[in-house]
């Protein structure tokens, strides 16, 4: 299953190489006042490259929910780590400060959107604690083994 990602996959991106890199190349040796007299052509490109990028997110995400209920130990181990990061949100979110600042009112974010803001920073900081954490533990732990 893997190989066959992996191939399709590659196939795709060198697709999606191929026509971005001959698009952007026509359009820069035809020059400058070609692009903008023939937007058409451009624009075509633009959605061939977005048909593509979509497609393999699409194909990626079929994968991996393939790949996911395919083995039950994998799907449990899925979804605890779902409802971990579903309660490090909500925790984060919760801790958030909902007062505005200074600096968030002078610039006129609403209060919803400094809370977001918040909580993102309190993920990136639980994460990276975390990451830390169990890098010490695993290290301890390796090292009271031998």
């Amino acid at each position: 299953m893997d190989k066959l990602i992996r191939k399709i996959i590659n196939i795709t991106v060198v697709a999606l190489a191929v026509v971005a890199t001959t698009a952007g190349l026509y359009i820069a040796l035809k020059g400058n006042e070609f692009a903008v007299e023939h937007q058409t052509g451009l624009n075509i490109s633009f959605y061939i490259t977005y048909i593509l990028f979509f497609a393999i997110l699409a194909m990626i995400v079929f994968f991996v929910i393939v790949q996911v209920f395919s083995n039950k130990k994998s799907m449990v181990q899925t979804l605890i780590l779902l409802a971990i990061c579903v309660v490090i949100t909500l925790f984060s979110y919760w801790i958030a400060p909902k007062e505005l600042s200074d600096v968030a009112m002078r610039i006129g974010i609403s209060e919803n959107i400094y809370k977001w803001a918040g909580a993102g920073l309190n993920i990136v900081y639980l994460v990276f604690t975390g990451v830390i954490v169990a890098f010490l533990g695993t290290f301890i732990y390796t090292k009271i083994k031998k």
